[in-house]
């Protein structure tokens, strides 16, 4: 995937952003088979995802302030899920 991304010619970090993909879909899967590891996959996707808007900002990128924006927002919607995730886990033991 990372590969196909570099053929586009404006794409500078293709194997960062390919990765933050391939982590999003494995952490969609395991949401649907109900396993609390996709939250740190998630955040795992969110810490990626938050360093190429980071580098994406600093060069200027066009767009980037909002991203930067929204990959924080995710990044605290993530941390609020797991730690929800955790709460209602220790509830049901």
């Amino acid at each position: 995937m990372g590969y196909l991304l570099t053929l586009i010619p404006s794409q500078r970090l293709a194997f960062m952003d390919a990765s933050s993909n391939c982590i999003n879909l494995c952490g969609v899967i395991l949401m649907i088979l109900r396993f609390k590891e996709a939250w740190w996959l998630w955040l795992i996707n969110n810490v990626v995802d938050l360093s190429i808007w980071i580098i994406t900002f600093i060069n200027k990128g066009e767009g980037s302030t909002m991203m930067l924006l929204v990959s924080i927002g995710y990044l605290l919607i993530n941390i609020y899920g797991i730690i929800k995730w955790n709460i209602e886990a220790k509830k049901e033991s």
